[in-house]
């Protein structure tokens, strides 16, 4: 006659609501499990049938049910056998060494590392240390040290790039190929290669600005400052000074008498400073109105006593003023031999033509 002991299936024993007594048999019908009784534990201590799946959940208690991980939260899938763990390293003062795989993806689920892919999106916040290569798609705050190779380029339109609210290079940026920009803001440091666009626009508001090129190339000759144009067209290209009153951002209409521009040649004297010798300046030769700037061109020359003043100057109606010194009649040095005309000068005022005499004057 068999031996029996008490059995019945894996939710009866967990349903059991007093212990086995100590020695006592239970046998799991579903599961082909043995289980002792110790008159403690309820639903007895498992004795026989420990297979690969009691190992995995044995195991993956030791993560998820173990001492707290600082920074590291496990969770276990019973179904797939696997464990899974969340990293959090806001705190993190170590090295992550070893392969690192997988995206990084921030708490609201925005994707800012894609491993396929090996892109970063998102804002970057921090340092980089080390190169990028590739596209960098956004603002950059914050300085930049080393050199630049790249273009400069503005999806939302391609002529217009705002530095704000200087950009200061403290090494040297070579551009390769070509900016299509406008670049609007301070730019001190060398820049080396093409600078390709509309224009390049050094824009300061709050102080006095400008541009200032220095050479140095003991006795040659070269160009210093040269603008070649090619075109089909038969109006030539220009070079554009223009002025207003006001602030660049409420500009004021200019007054009779304004100054608007002017070109200065001057030098180092003996004293070691820089002092004009001569100026071409363009000013307001009469009323301004809408769509209309009367002009006056001068030509100033310094005097041997150190005064400059307009020696030539045409009006807004072609009025033509002339500065010239006194001369008179007679035959002493320096006075004009008014009965010699060594030539005749050739004028033409109005379309019509004129002989100016042109008398010696005694030596």
């Amino acid at each position: 006659m068999p031996l029996q002991i008490r059995r019945g299936t894996n939710a009866q024993r967990q349903a059991m609501t007093q212990a086995l007594a100590q020695g006592e048999l239970l046998y799991v019908t579903d599961d082909q499990r043995l289980y002792i009784g110790n008159g403690s534990t309820l639903g007895g201590v498992q004795i026989t049938g420990y297979t690969n799946e009691d190992a995995q959940d044995a195991a993956a208690q030791l993560f998820v049910n173990g001492a707290p991980h600082t920074g590291i939260n496990f969770t276990y899938n019973d179904a797939g056998a696997s464990i899974t763990a969340v990293v959090d390293l806001l705190n993190n003062t170590g090295t992550i060494g070893g392969v690192f795989k997988g995206n990084v993806v921030a708490e609201d689920s925005t994707l800012l590392i894609d491993a396929a892919s090996g892109q970063i999106f998102g804002p970057l916040t921090g340092n980089v240390t080390g190169n990028v290569t590739g596209n960098v798609t956004g603002n950059v705050t914050g300085n930049v040290t080393g050199n630049i190779f790249t273009n400069l380029i503005d999806s939302a339109d391609s002529s217009a790039i705002t530095f704000t609210p200087a950009v200061v290079f403290n090494s040297d940026v070579t551009v390769d190929n070509q900016l299509f920009a406008n670049l609007t803001g301070n730019v001190e440091g060398d820049v080396a290669g093409n600078v390709t666009g509309n224009r390049i626009l050094l824009d300061q508001q709050t102080a006095t600005t400008g541009i200032k090129i220095i050479t140095s190339a003991g006795t040659s000759n070269f160009d210093l400052f040269e603008i070649d144009t090619y075109h089909d067209e038969g109006l030539p290209g220009a070079m554009v000074f223009g002025r207003s009153r006001g602030t660049p951002t409420s500009p004021t209409p200019l007054i009779n008498s304004d100054a608007i521009f002017s070109l200065e040649f001057g030098g180092l004297t003996g004293t070691g400073a820089y002092t004009g010798a001569a100026y071409i300046t363009a000013s307001v030769g009469g009323v301004v109105s809408p769509g209309i700037l009367p002009g006056r061109m001068n030509i100033l020359t310094t005097s041997t006593a150190g005064v400059p003043s307009i020696k030539l100057s045409i009006g807004p109606d072609g009025q033509l003023t002339l500065q010239a010194p006194a001369l008179v009649a007679g035959g002493a040095s320096g006075q004009v031999n008014v009965g010699s005309i060594l030539t005749w000068m050739r004028v033409t005022f109005n379309s019509v033509d004129y002989a100016i005499p042109m008398y010696a004057i005694n030596p």
